[in-house]
């Protein structure tokens, strides 16, 4: 391994390592956290943070007929569901506290960087209080439904403007949620389904790789493409790969198929090189299907191609740093994944996507070979497999020839 990538995969781990305890010590200073969370929802004995359908915690009490932990509401952070809502200073954390209904309950301003002379009222009660009681179907408005802070203005609408975007984006996803987990029998049926099909298809890619049939290849493939990438959508991405840096992790079973294409891919890449690369992945799918429709070829030149692959290595230690240091998941957008089977998103998020499509078509898994952040965490684990043969294997994963 070459000098740059050690001292960015040493930074990159030391960075993790940081960030792990820092959060630890952080959360370990006089419980302030559970603190901040039994202000906004007093009623709740528990809190269990969440990861989707977006960051939250889960406020649980203790039903006295049956003395089980029941869920009463939720608790979330609104600079985590809207960080483009900013004071004057910049980002607001302001945690509230919802219930089942879908009506405040608790709200606390948390950390800001707005001058502290102005700001002195968030402290304050009166202030905080106003939000108490109020949902979705009430406008928040300064001057309106709500009163600000006197010299404030700005502030104080950032405030309402936080609470209100963030009540329109996080209830109708809880709680959508929570109806999910009530109907308990559709859930597991659609867990068995689901994982049912996936394990038949990693069972079906298995025997692809190991048989070297073009055919099975073929059909995996395909399967991939319809069952992964359109139905569930469930490409492995490097937004899991941060939530995994920050040990968050979905509940099970709801999340059922992305904890079998993680253990797939993790112990698959570890043991023989990165199966799930070649012969899972529906995005790497989709690049080899289009390829077939031009066959003209553009090969660049090993020292370019050398030199273009390490853009992986840069790219996840860039993503480890921008996510670390910002506290903010906003760049983890790059990746065209969920896009390109959701059919949803942005005119900047459908034009990178098309040149990256395009590009695949002259050049053999374009998005793989040089920007694909999971597939170089892939690999970084085949590294450290327990047989030196994995390494020739798990190259040949990643430039898998025509079938």
């Amino acid at each position: 391994m070459r000098g740059l990538d050690k001292f960015l995969l040493i930074s990159g781990a030391f960075l993790i390592v940081a960030n792990l305890a820092v959060r630890n010590l952080h959360r370990g200073e006089g419980g302030r956290e559970l603190e901040f969370l039994k202000a906004v929802f007093p009623q709740a004995e528990r809190f269990l943070p969440q990861t989707e359908p977006l960051p939250h915690y889960q406020a649980l009490a203790r039903n006295w007929q049956t003395g089980d932990a029941q869920l009463v509401g939720y608790c979330f952070d609104t600079a985590e569901i809207v960080p483009q809502v900013r004071g004057y200073g910049g980002l607001i954390h302001i945690l509230v506290g919802l219930d089942l209904s879908g009506h405040l309950v608790g709200v606390e301003i948390g950390e800001h960087a707005e001058t502290p002379f102005f700001v002195e009222g968030f402290q304050e009660s009166w202030f905080t209080e106003q939000f108490v009681g109020k949902g979705v179907e009430d406008i928040l408005v300064m001057g309106q439904d709500l009163d600000g802070l006197s010299g404030a203005t700005i502030s104080s609408r950032a405030v309402a403007r936080g609470i209100r975007e963030g009540l329109a984006i996080a209830m109708p996803a809880l709680l959508r949620t929570t109806q999910a987990q009530r109907e308990g029998v559709s859930v597991v049926h659609r867990w068995w389904l689901e994982g049912g099909a996936l394990l038949a298809l990693m069972s079906l890619s298995l025997a692809a790789f190991w048989r070297r049939k073009r055919g099975l290849r073929v059909v995996s493939l395909i399967l991939s493409l319809g069952i992964v990438g359109f139905y569930l959508n469930g490409s492995l991405s490097v937004v899991h790969l941060v939530n995994i840096i920050n040990l968050r992790f979905p509940p099970f079973p709801v999340h059922a198929p992305w904890y079998l294409l993680l253990f797939f891919g993790v112990v698959t890449a570890l043991m023989v090189g990165r199966i799930y690369c070649g012969w899972l992945c529906p995005f790497g799918a989709l690049q080899e299907f289009l390829k077939k429709l031009v066959p003209y070829r553009l090969r660049l030149s090993p020292a370019l191609h050398r030199t273009a692959s390490r853009l992986r290595t840069l790219l996840l230690w860039l993503v480890i740093c921008l996510v670390i240091l910002s506290g903010s998941q906003e760049v983890l957008r790059y990746e065209p994944f969920a896009m390109a089977f959701s059919l949803r998103g942005t005119h900047l998020m459908w034009a990178s996507l098309i040149l990256i499509l395009a590009a695949s078509v002259v050049i053999d898994r374009f998005w793989c070979r040089y920007f694909c952040v999971v597939g170089m965490a892939l690999h970084l684990l085949g590294k450290l497999g327990l047989r030196r043969k994995r390494c020739e294997r798990s190259e040949s994963v990643e430039m898998v020839g025509d079938f």
